[in-house]
């Protein structure tokens, strides 16, 4: 009898136990509403459009609005141009998805066009398709593509951004 009580003293203190387990805490949550795009630009020849010293275009010109004609957060950082010791401008370009037009992509692939402005006169169009989904810990793109001149330029899973090399022709 003593045997049986000291099971079932150890199966009461293991269920109490996992009935007060913490649920996994997320390191760092994903959620689409921070979601951006990293992208940078060269030419047909492979220089960077946005290099530090001579630039084809200024960074500071540099603008990017959707098909509904908002505009978006263009942020520019310096990146070392691989082998040498020169840099180039990439721009975090968001956030991607907007809360007040992209909540059907929860249920279907969204699409949608983005401009980009590399000066008043210059422009170019980006085409980004992504389908959301909502996680344990927010929410992420399963799906993210980016396409520029019908080629795909940048495409990432189960995550918020990519990275994206445009050619300026």
């Amino acid at each position: 009898m003593k045997i049986l009580n000291y099971f079932f003293a150890i199966l009461f203190g293991i269920l109490i136990l996992n009935s007060c387990k913490k649920t996994k805490e997320c390191e760092e949550p994903l959620d689409v509403r921070q979601s951006f795009l990293l992208l940078s630009f060269k030419n047909n020849n492979g220089t960077y459009i946005h290099s530090e010293v001579n630039p084809l275009f200024s960074k500071d010109s540099l603008k990017v609005k959707d098909e509904n004609g908002i505009f978006y957060s263009v942020v520019p950082q310096l990146n070392s141009i691989p082998n040498t010791s020169s840099r180039y401008w990439e721009f975090d370009i968001g956030p991607t998805y907007n809360p007040n037009t992209d909540a059907s992509s929860f249920d279907n692939t969204l699409c949608k066009n983005f401009i980009i402005f590399y000066n008043y006169n210059t422009t170019d169009t980006i085409k980004t398709c992504f389908k959301s989904t909502k996680t344990e810990c927010g929410s992420v793109f399963t799906n993210l593509q980016v396409f520029n001149k019908g080629l795909i330029v940048g495409e990432a899973t189960n995550t918020i951004t990519t990275k994206c090399l445009i050619t300026k022709n």
